[in-house]
């Protein structure tokens, strides 16, 4: 009985360990482009300290959202005012971010803190993730 019990395990682990599932597909990144500069390998656009408004298209994937805890400022995250999916718009301290379509609209306020900032935005579209950096510099 033992004998028979331990064979059975084994087998059912073997049968578990062993599968592979060949459907998987991986999610390609998201890639974008801006209309008024360019964006660097690392997804970064550098924005002068007087601001300004970028207009941001994913090349890849047609239906993009934003999510709750989609816009972080200096790593602190900027929860919406509006919790009702789907999200079309995100304010924080110095960022606004609007989604219409497929293109997402960011105006970055003036820097006159001295410091630099940073602006993250995360974006979704299905299973797939990708972001844009705002690296803001100081006056």
């Amino acid at each position: 009985m033992k004998k028979f019990i331990f064979i059975s395990v084994s087998m059912i682990l073997l049968a578990l360990t062993s599968c592979e599932n060949e459907n998987w597909t991986e999610w390609t990144p998201m890639s974008f482009v801006c209309e008024e500069t360019t964006i660097d390998e690392s997804e970064n656009i550098s924005v002068p300290a007087s601001g300004g408004t970028y207009h941001i298209r994913c090349t890849n994937y047609k239906l993009i959202d934003l999510d709750y805890d989609s816009l972080w400022e200096n790593d602190k995250k900027r929860l919406p005012s509006n919790w009702k999916a789907p999200i079309k718009e995100l304010k924080g301290e110095w960022t606004e971010a609007t989604m219409q379509d497929n293109v997402l609209t960011v105006s970055i306020k003036p820097n006159k803190s001295g410091e630099k900032r940073k602006s993250e935005l995360i974006i979704r579209s299905a299973g797939a993730t990708g972001g844009v950096i705002f690296n803001q510099a100081a006056e």
